[in-house]
């Protein structure tokens, strides 16, 4: 009867030991997966920040422009190219094209130059 009884413990203590394993297995899992989407949330921020954000200017040359220089003596204000607003000479987005810095008043005006800049390059 001790026998049954020490075989039944050991055998109670082995399942608990498996499935001691088995929820550590889990749970390293689960912080696997809990790094994975955090990874992929912030590289979805990264690339909406650059895209939209403050990143959106150092594409196009904007954080390199400096005032009184470089800006082909347009003066204090520049005209956009393909709406025709006056965009001021700190304000919007710029690009260079052929030697001539052009600015914007938005990244959709500057989008619509960059598909076809000869277009809108000499106006």
């Amino acid at each position: 009867m001790m026998r049954r009884m020490r075989a039944g413990k050991l055998s109670i203590r082995g399942l608990h030991a498996v499935l001691a394993v088995k929820e550590a297995k889990r749970a390293v899992e689960a912080t696997t997966m809990d790094r994975i989407i955090s990874f992929l949330l912030f590289a979805a921020l990264f690339y909406f920040m650059m895209r939209f954000g403050c990143g959106s200017h150092a594409v196009h040359g904007h954080h390199r422009h400096r005032e009184g220089h470089g800006n082909g003596g347009l003066g204090s204000s520049a005209k956009d190219p393909v709406c025709g607003m006056e965009v001021a000479a700190g304000g919007g987005y710029s690009e260079v094209y052929e030697g001539r810095e052009y600015r914007f008043c938005s990244r959709k005006c500057l989008d619509k130059f960059d598909a076809s800049p000869q277009q809108f390059a000499h106006a």
